[in-house]
């Protein structure tokens, strides 16, 4: 079809993988063609497992889709850690103690195409900010709230990322001088906080002492198989301790909301991930706690929305991306 091309997003998280296949068609409409999901917890990953899992869902989104890798213009790949998106190189995952990696020239020994890589989180923001809640709302941050906290900045529409490609690292952020460590090194982290796995942490941390909970039994396994959906379930069945450690947690995360409207003054924070989507009163009380503690709290622009594409934002968000760089390359001027 004149004036649409095809592109490929792949976000490629912790415990999944979302590839998908979108026609872009003259004036910025995305139409989904085809897609592959699948889970799998990373455990101790090399570089080749995490090429692998990309490159096999690649291949099954582009069979579902029922077209040809050779009428792909582009692919965009969203991963965790600290990315170098000029050279297409995952400079760090701390979690795996990985270093290094040239994930696009590795992708390039399977995909003759453009390639450009990018933050999960980062990724996440421009999806919400492109076809979501976001849309139309030029200065805003992303938030995701699961195994980690992470966050995207979005200036005049451009992702910020700041020297080194070191920004948006709001989940190591100190809310607490004395607060539990961070596996950062540093204490009282928002990470080491209000988490998925640092309630998770706290909840067991005092069940061991003695508390009791309807999640006793899923918090003392190794590993934990407590859900946000389980901690949901126990909120709405009058849980305790549960309720009482998501409040806590929820409270500091919503200073972190306050620190960021009165810092930056967004037009919009969105809210993802796990804990957010799941767990309603960690929402309302951040929600509550950021209005509380902004300066100008009776200014009624404070807009602080849950995202609207849950966990497909990653893999929209990459293939905007890699749109956005094509876009880049063909208006250069040629040398």
């Amino acid at each position: 079809m004149e004036g649409s091309r095809l592109l490929i997003g792949v976000s490629a998280g912790i415990d999944r993988v979302h590839s998908i296949v979108v026609r872009e068609e003259a004036g910025g409409m995305l139409w989904l063609m085809g897609e592959h999901r699948y889970r799998e917890v990373l455990r101790n990953p090399d570089q080749t497992t995490l090429v692998e899992r990309i490159r096999r869902s690649v291949v099954e989104a582009v069979e579902d889709a029922q077209v040809s890798m050779d009428d792909v213009a582009a692919l965009g790949v969203a991963t965790m850690g600290q990315i170098d998106t000029e050279n297409g190189i995952l400079l760090l995952l701390p979690r795996y103690n990985l270093t290094a990696i040239p994930m696009r020239r590795l992708l390039q020994n399977y995909f003759d195409l453009p390639i450009s890589l990018l933050n999960i989180v980062d990724a996440q923001g421009i999806g919400e900010h492109r076809i979501g809640a976001g849309k139309n709302i030029s200065n805003l941050v992303y938030i995701h709230v699961g195994y980690h906290i992470g966050s995207s900045l979005l200036i005049s529409g451009q992702l910020y990322k700041g020297t080194g490609y070191l920004g948006g690292e709001l989940g190591h952020t100190i809310v607490d001088i004395d607060g539990p460590e961070c596996e950062c090194g540093n204490r009282g982290c928002l990470d080491a906080i209000a988490s998925g796995p640092a309630m998770g942490k706290k909840m067991r941390r005092l069940v061991a002492q003695g508390r009791n909970s309807l999640l006793k039994e899923a918090l003392m396994q190794v590993p934990s198989d407590v859900s946000g959906a389980m901690i949901a379930d126990a909120i709405d069945q009058e849980d305790e301790l549960t309720i009482e450690v998501v409040e806590e947690a929820a409270r500091s995360f919503g200073l972190g909301l306050a620190n960021i409207f009165n810092l930056l003054n967004p037009g919009m924070v969105i809210l993802g991930g796990e804990v957010i989507n799941e767990i309603d009163l960690f929402f309302e009380t951040a929600v509550s706690v950021a209005r509380e503690k902004y300066l100008y709290r009776d200014i009624k622009n404070m807009s602080i929305v849950r995202g609207m594409l849950g966990t497909t934002a990653g893999a929209y968000g990459a293939a905007v991306y890699a749109r956005q760089a094509l876009q880049r390359k063909e208006d250069a001027p040629s040398s």
